[in-house]
């Protein structure tokens, strides 16, 4: 937790003076205070699910988790998924302010299906 918090400090005083905190370039200020966030975020899954015990509800992370490299790939390669589902129900689908959203969520619970199957066949990709 002290390191998240020292990373997000040290980002936001790097961004404010001596580069900008900008995604898109990656700028080093970006990037600390981007470690800062992960770190924190890997502090609170590890009290909730390790220290306390809550186990049930992070499942579907598991199942991202034992088949990473699936995922990692397959949002590359099926994205024609999308386009398949425009066209047949259409193009309308994903419209609106919400449309994009929509269209990333739709396509995210497709490939974790198609990675559920294949945590319940025991079907892991390795190298």
């Amino acid at each position: 937790v002290m390191w998240g918090g020292g990373c997000l400090l040290v980002g936001l005083l790097l961004g404010h003076t001596v580069c900008p905190i900008v995604k898109r370039i990656w700028t080093p200020s970006w990037a600390v205070y981007a470690a800062g966030w992960t770190f924190l975020m890997l502090a609170v899954f590890y009290w909730i699910i390790d220290l306390q015990g809550f186990r049930k509800w992070a499942f579907p992370f598991v199942v991202v988790g034992m088949n990473s490299i699936f995922f990692y790939c397959s949002s590359l390669i099926f994205h024609w998924w999308v386009e398949t589902v425009k066209t047949h129900v259409g193009q309308g689908v994903f419209d609106g302010p919400f449309g994009p959203m929509w269209e990333e969520t739709s396509f995210a619970l497709f490939i974790w299906a198609i990675g559920y199957w294949m945590y319940r066949k025991r079907i892991f990709i390795r190298i």
